[in-house]
């Protein structure tokens, strides 16, 4: 009766209440993704599809010494399932990690990153009356181990058979057949079955493709004409040569590039019409590794920066 007591006068005293998730980024079990707190007492929110006997792990990273932040992951009905070190609440941290106990349900868990306490009775962020942990640019790295033993790894690509977010399937982009000398081509990609996924601008986007499946992962935005989008992709691990393309709302080809044996790409485009831009990350095999490895990607739009 005390500890419930205590955990109300908590509740009351440092202003906890229900914070709906909003603005959801998907994520999947080996995902590394960045985010910003931009303002004090600031939720952010993730959601991922998990199985009945799966065990999930999140752990975070600020980018410098002043951030400090804790980390909760929540059941499809907003139970707490895991939530950072503490006691009658969780204190932000510069090394918060979240470990569940194997999972019950399956459906989209929901992982919230904030930059103040959790009271982990009733499984809420505090959002005013209470310390902030500050604000700042963090990294998320979230781990799984599946039900039939698999282990994810932050950077690992999950597995294609789990029918993950990024697991539409619809081959490997070869390069034609070629006799010549100079840049043999490339065959079409047909983005008719890909994920697509809205891009948060300005935010690190995580993704993988793996070495037996054809992945294709979108990115949605929409812009006017006239707009500019600086355009990154790096990749986190792995070795699969990896295409980037930006598509039009009509399929037209507006940008065009790729990793083969570099880690990073960055351009600049000026947008030539208004509506929704695609872009899309697939495997190539121009020069395919000898031991094909799963790889993770980051990609980065900014418009008019």
């Amino acid at each position: 009766m005390l500890h419930r007591t205590l955990l109300v006068c908590l509740f009351t005293v440092f202003g906890l209440q229900v914070v709906q998730a909003q603005g959801e980024t998907p994520v999947e079990c080996g995902t590394i993704i960045e985010g910003e707190f931009t303002e004090d007492f600031q939720p952010r929110h993730y959601s991922i599809l998990m199985s009945a006997g799966d065990v999930i792990t999140v752990s975070g990273s600020p980018l410098g010494d002043t951030l400090r932040f804790t980390v909760g992951v929540y059941a499809p009905n907003d139970a707490l399932v895991a939530v950072s070190e503490g006691a009658v609440y969780a204190f932000p941290s510069n090394a918060p990690i979240a470990r569940s106990g194997v999972l019950s349900a399956r459906g989209n868990y929901r992982v919230t990153a904030h930059n103040s306490s959790i009271a982990i009775g009733y499984g809420q962020p505090c959002t005013s009356g209470c310390n902030s942990g500050g604000i700042g640019v963090y990294t998320l790295f979230i781990g799984c181990t599946l039900r039939n033993g698999t282990v994810i790894e932050p950077g690992d690509a999950i597995p294609a058979s789990r029918g993950s977010i990024s697991g539409a399937s619809s081959g490997v982009t070869s390069a034609p057949s070629f006799s010549g000398v100079g840049f043999p081509g490339l065959a079409p990609v047909d983005f008719a079955n890909a994920v697509k996924l809205p891009l948060i601008p300005a935010t690190p986007m995580a993704g993988a493709i793996t070495p037996t499946g054809g992945e294709i992962l979108g990115f949605q935005i929409d812009a006017s004409a006239g707009d500019v989008l600086d355009l990154s992709l790096n990749r986190l691990s792995g070795n699969l040569n990896l295409g980037l393309v930006v598509l039009s709302s009509s399929s037209e080809v507006v940008s065009y590039g790729g990793l083969i044996t570099g880690d990073t790409l960055s351009t600049r485009l000026t947008l030539p019409s208004a509506g929704q831009y695609t872009i899309g990350v697939f495997r190539v095999d121009l020069l395919p590794p000898a031991d094909p490895q799963a790889t993770a990607f980051q990609v980065t739009g900014t418009l008019n920066p």
